[in-house]
Parts: C-alpha cells; sequence; structure tokens
C-alpha cells in the first residue's frame, strides 16, 4: 500500500487512474447539497474541467498539496489556477477561495 501511495506522489500512477470524474460529480452533489450542479449554472460558461474539479476538491476540504498530489500538478501549478478562479469568479486577489466555494 506505501509503494502505491509514493507511486501517486510521484506521478508514476496517472490521475485518470484515481479519479473518474463523471463518477465524482453526483457524489460531490449528493454530499454537498448539489455543489457541482450550482457551481458549473453559475461559473461552468468561466471555468474550465480543471478548475472545476479544483473547486470539487476545495469543497471537500482538500488541502492545496493534496489537490496537488490527487491531481498530479505543483502545488505551484495549482495556486496559479486558484488565481485564476479567483479571477474568473469576481473574487478579489488574494480572496478566501475556500470560503467561496463553502459558500456557493
Amino acid at each position: 500500500m506505501l509503494k502505491r501511495i509514493a507511486a501517486i506522489g510521484g506521478g508514476e500512477i496517472p490521475t485518470h487512474d484515481l479519479l473518474v470524474w463523471s463518477d465524482l460529480y453526483p457524489i460531490v452533489d449528493r454530499l454537498y447539497h448539489d455543489f457541482y450542479s450550482r457551481l458549473t449554472a453559475r461559473f461552468g460558461n468561466r471555468l474550465t474541467e480543471k478548475e472545476i474539479q479544483i473547486c470539487c476538491l476545495l469543497r471537500a476540504g482538500f488541502s492545496t498539496k493534496e489537490i496537488g498530489v490527487v491531481t498530479q500538478q505543483s502545488n505551484a501549478t495549482i495556486y496559479v489556477r486558484k488565481t485564476s478562479i479567483r479571477k474568473k469568479t469576481g473574487m478579489a486577489e488574494g480572496g478566501d477561495i475556500v470560503a467561496f466555494v463553502e459558500g456557493l
């Protein structure tokens, strides 16, 4: 099990093997009061698929580091995507993105 976890962090296991988003979106909706549906209805035409995924992971309580591991992206990439989400949703620069997604 530890080898498998290390392989995830090392990028040896592709993320598409970890998360099947088409299966996860309905679960996100059930757990978080239609969060995915509300997010995409409000911002789906502005946010990319990766940004929507990050919003879902933030809503589920994942940290930036955890999101990086799960999506096999660097922390820097996650920070850039979070900045992009802030801009596209009209948030202030440096605004609390977690509070924002929790409030949707």
